[in-house]
């Protein structure tokens, strides 16, 4: 039972701030006051059901702390300028409601030889992603990133520059704090309580599901071949309607606060998920696969 609530809290924390592991190599330029303001509006739209949560009944379902507001953005609705020999193309993203964190879902993702995109936001900078940030599927998805505003940012060769494209599909306007506030009984993963699961707590994860817009939880698990194939153990609840949207989910690992009482969460990687392995709704159980292994602990057979 303690195990189980550690897992919980373990991502039950107010903040956070990262997106998939940037492989690119360059730095962001700091953005033009000419980017033109592109403001969102959240709604609700039938086309995002596919990668709603099926409906079980007298299960519990992830967690959402933000809305979908459905976009048709590409490279023509942004601004290009020259600055060296680099093509920076900027947008900048500003909804007119509550918002407190922004995350982004592309379908398509080309960034060619020598480019970069970021997300730039006040106090803090994802990326830089490049061609080995691209999903299985073509796209790009990112962590929530807090601030009310946003500059998406891509930066190419000029030589480079026609072989870029983008397609902003989806924009999730984060409306509340991420998950809420923790019950009682669940412990902080980074207190003295849970000094007794420090290897248990480096195979939990924190998962973005529900269109980009939810969270579930899950853990790293072994297997009988004990090959490392990053498979994580999750709750059927949490699945999509369609299977394939699995591969718009980030998995996120140390999704944990840096201290006992530090409200600022710092997470060391995250991943996206290749497919589903195997799933049941009586014992209300998923396990997936990631597309890339990972360095962290995992649970199970160890022998």
């Amino acid at each position: 039972m303690k195990t189980r609530s550690l897992l919980i809290l373990a991502l039950a924390l107010p903040y956070f701030a990262v997106a998939q592991i940037p492989k690119g190599d360059g730095v962001a330029i700091l953005p033009s006051l000419e980017a033109p303001v592109f403001i969102p509006k959240s709604e609700i739209n039938s086309s995002a059901q596919e990668e709603n949560p099926a409906k079980q009944n007298n299960i519990g379902k992830p967690y959402t702390f933000g809305e979908n507001a459905f976009v048709d953005i590409d490279l023509n609705d942004g601004v290009w300028r020259i600055q060296d020999d680099i093509a920076i193309w900027e947008l900048k993203v500003e909804p007119n409601e509550l918002t407190y964190s922004l995350n982004y879902q592309f379908d398509v993702f080309n960034i060619p030889n020598g480019g970069n995109f970021f997300i730039i936001a006040e106090n803090k900078i994802q990326g830089p992603f490049n061609a080995d940030n691209q999903l299985k599927n073509g796209g790009f998805a990112n962590f929530p990133l807090p601030g009310k505003s946003h500059v998406l940012q891509l930066q190419v060769p000029v030589e480079q520059k026609d072989k870029a494209a983008l397609h902003l599909k989806r924009i999730i306007i984060g409306n509340k704090t991420p998950l809420g506030t923790a019950e009682e009984c669940y412990i902080n993963a980074n207190c003295p309580s849970g000094d007794n699961f420090r290897e248990a707590q480096r195979s939990v994860v924190m998962i973005l599901t529900s269109g980009g817009s939810g969270f579930c939880s899950g853990t790293l698990v072994n297997n009988t071949l004990q090959d490392k194939k990053p498979y994580i153990l999750t709750a059927n609840h949490c699945l999509p309607n369609n299977p394939n949207a699995v591969q718009n989910w980030v998995v996120a690992f140390n999704f944990e606060t840096t201290g006992c009482n530090d409200e600022q969460v710092n997470i060391d990687e995250t991943v996206s998920v290749k497919r589903i392995l195997a799933n049941g709704s009586s014992s209300d159980f998923a396990l997936i696969e990631l597309t890339e292994n990972s360095l962290f602990l995992m649970n199970g057979l160890s022998a």
